[in-house]
């Protein structure tokens, strides 16, 4: 037997306690409204679980910042920014001068051994010139008298030609011509022995030991004075330049900061909890301020560091490891967004799962 109890509200909407009611309709839609409003309060708790686990675990997203692979320029030494030959955004090739830096010590250093160098040279006695003016004048005597028997063997010849002289005449003159020939050659040999001599004594003598030292001193203290005419390396863009002239700088300071334009990547900073979604290989979206997106790939090991920079972390956030993750993009980014430090969001796809038990052990980690 079906039993059936109906609700007074049932058979009699329009009535309440016995009085007639004209807006019922209005009242139904009021307990509704309510009765759905207790459903909704009811559920709220499981809507914001699955709201929490999706922005979580399934919309995993981090924080990064373009990078055109900076290159940090630092002074070789102390001294002084005396010229700086760029400016922020120009494009340099390989070898552009960028900075020069004066270094008033090893200006001085160079002085001081150039002046000595100076010195020793103009009173260095290894040459005679005395002897080498005897000698001199010994050759040219020589040459005069090989010049006179040539002229008269000249003559001689003539005459035996003519048959003016004997044979035994015209001997006599070519023997002295021979002679004068002997002398010019002895004359000329031995200022080639002295002037070897001299040589010798140049190469191995005290005063050249110390001109060798000097120059090669004076040779050292300018190849250093070079590295202070700071270059660039390859074709670059000048990105950042924190020194200014006038500035005095030490060993190591940072000077300016040169860019690739060809090599722009991302940094993004993601949360260690997120480790699995850090293969190599693994794709992501890049969303630019705006709105622009592109497509990117990870293409270096991922590493954690100590903290987030201070760029991207709020003012009261707490130091926190991070893992620090390289992408590279799949496609050329446009020029315009190629900006060193531009902020980005990055949103990182499904995590490959290797491990079967893997799906598991994680929700239970969440209960824990």
């Amino acid at each position: 037997m079906d039993v059936r109890f109906s609700p007074l509200k049932q058979s009699e909407p329009t009535r309440e306690n016995g009085v007639q009611l004209k807006y019922a309709p209005a009242k139904r839609s009021a307990y509704k409204a309510r009765w759905y409003l207790i459903l909704a309060l009811a559920l709220s708790p499981v809507i914001l679980f699955a709201l929490w686990l999706y922005v979580s675990w399934v919309n995993v997203t981090s924080e990064g910042v373009v990078s055109m692979t900076p290159q940090k320029l630092v002074s070789p030494g102390e001294g002084v920014v005396n010229e700086i030959y760029v400016q922020v955004g120009e494009t340099v090739h390989r070898s552009t001068p960028l900075i020069r830096i004066k270094t008033p010590v090893l200006d001085a250093e160079i002085a001081q051994i150039e002046l000595e160098l100076n010195t020793l040279l103009k009173h260095n006695q290894l040459n005679n010139p005395a002897l080498n003016s005897v000698l001199e004048n010994k050759i040219a005597a020589a040459k005069d008298n090989q010049i006179k028997m040539q002229e008269m063997l000249k003559e001689y010849q003539q005459l035996h030609k003519n048959q003016i002289i004997e044979k035994d005449q015209l001997n006599r003159v070519e023997q002295l011509k021979f002679q004068a020939d002997l002398w010019y050659k002895d004359a000329q040999s031995e200022r080639l022995r002295e002037l070897q001599s001299q040589q010798r004594n140049n190469v191995s003598g005290s005063q050249a030991n110390q001109i060798r030292q000097l120059r090669q001193q004076l040779v050292t203290l300018k190849a250093r004075r070079d590295m202070f005419v700071i270059r660039s390396t390859d074709t670059a863009t000048v990105n950042d330049i924190t020194a200014a002239e006038g500035d005095i700088v030490g060993g190591g300071m940072e000077l300016m900061y040169l860019s690739a334009r060809s090599e722009a990547k991302v940094i993004a900073y993601l949360e260690p909890k997120f480790v699995d979604y850090t293969q190599l290989g693994s794709r992501v979206s890049v969303i630019f301020p705006n709105g622009f997106k592109a497509e990117a790939h990870i293409s270096q090991p991922v590493t954690l560091i100590r903290t987030l920079p201070s760029r991207l972390a709020d003012p009261f956030e707490t130091n926190r490891p991070v893992l620090k993750v390289t992408l590279s993009f799949s496609e050329p980014l446009p020029s315009r967004l190629r900006v060193e430090g531009l902020p980005v969001e990055v949103k990182h796809g499904h995590v490959v799962i290797d491990n079967p038990n893997y799906q598991s052990a994680n929700f239970r980690s969440w209960f824990q």
